[in-house]
């Protein structure tokens, strides 16, 4: 219980409108996110030509961003809130 307490207390609230990108393809990694409310679309764009499709959608006690955390590697994908949101970071 300790250890659950313990990584409780590294996150922090983090508050987004409707429209903000929370993480953008292409961007360094630096946090992780887990959703208390709102909603977010998850884009990917093949190319810097090509538009961005949408491929998912994140809310209440979905997480992401690890990816690029744990490899060290550019972020995969563009996450904006599609409505207010408080995610956990």
């Amino acid at each position: 219980e300790e250890e659950l307490v313990d990584l409780v207390d590294v996150f922090d609230s983090v508050n987004f409108v409707k429209g903000s990108t929370v993480i953008q393809q292409g961007d360094e990694g630096e946090h992780f996110f887990v959703v208390e409310t709102g909603s977010l679309d998850i884009t990917v764009r093949a190319s810097e030509s090509e538009e961005e499709v949408k491929v998912g959608e994140a809310s209440k006690n979905a997480a992401f961003g690890e990816l690029a955390l744990l490899y060290g590697s550019p972020r995969a994908a563009t996450i904006r809130a599609t409505e207010d949101c408080t995610l956990w970071s």
